[in-house]
């Protein structure tokens, strides 16, 4: 089952538009772990900052002077990836990279219903990305390994078709042999028009038989590639007939 991003999102606290850019460089001091805030208005997220964009605004005295009260919206990610619970994990990242957006660098915000759940960072979303991958690779190669199993049972059962009805055959036209020999020496040594006529329906029906059997004998070989088919002319119309 795909990742959704909701199963990797993290509910990082956000902030009002109205925090000031020392307030959140102090809080992302207190947790090293936090890459990322959202910033949020009546539970409807507008944007995130970065700990990157945070500790740079603050990188020197002088900066921190100038910008320790500034309002936090002014440096602030203003259209970040937003996607509603639901959404798998693949498709995002696949959208980001087409896309060259901010997601691969800065993250994606998650969405229910239009209000901020959680945030989702991106080691996090390249991690399930990879994991989804090396799941999909060992699904596929054993649906390949059963294929092949597959074939290999399927080639086995037809050595062992084409062995039976081989033995089959030469069982049959052993007696078979026999059947049409001792007709054709009825037809000979019979006297009468019922004997004779019965002694050749013997003969014709074996030969019949014998030829049906050949057919059989040839559609295994057939299947089994060992046939060798030879062009020839023949009469269409006896053919039909």
């Amino acid at each position: 089952m795909p990742v959704r991003v909701e199963d990797i999102a993290v509910a990082v606290r956000p902030v009002p538009t109205a925090a000031t850019v020392s307030a959140v460089f102090t809080r992302l001091l207190a947790h090293p772990d936090v890459f990322a805030v959202p910033i949020v208005s009546d539970g409807a997220a507008l944007g995130m900052v970065s700990r990157r964009s945070v500790f740079e605004a603050l990188a020197t005295p002088s900066a921190r002077q100038a910008n320790g009260t500034t309002r936090i919206t002014e440096i602030m990610i203003e259209h970040p990836i937003m996607c509603e619970a639901g959404t798998p994990i693949g498709l995002v990242a696949k959208l980001a990279a087409d896309g060259s957006t901010s997601a691969l660098t800065d993250g994606v915000i998650v969405l229910s219903d239009g209000k901020y759940l959680g945030l989702i960072s991106p080691a996090a979303m390249l991690s399930a990305v990879a994991l989804e991958n090396a799941a999909r690779a060992r699904a596929m190669q054993i649906a390949q390994k059963r294929l092949q199993k597959s074939r290999t049972d399927t080639g086995a059962f037809e050595q062992e078709k084409a062995r039976f009805l081989a033995f089959v055959g030469h069982e049959i036209r052993t007696p078979l042999t026999g059947i049409l020999g001792v007709a054709d020496l009825l037809q000979d040594s019979v006297s009468g028009g019922e004997p004779k006529r019965l002694a050749r329906t013997i003969s014709e029906s074996g030969h019949h038989l014998d030829r049906l059997l050949s057919d059989l004998l040839d559609l295994s070989r057939l299947e089994a590639g060992k046939l060798t088919v030879n062009n020839a002319p023949f009469d269409l119309h006896d053919f039909a007939n």
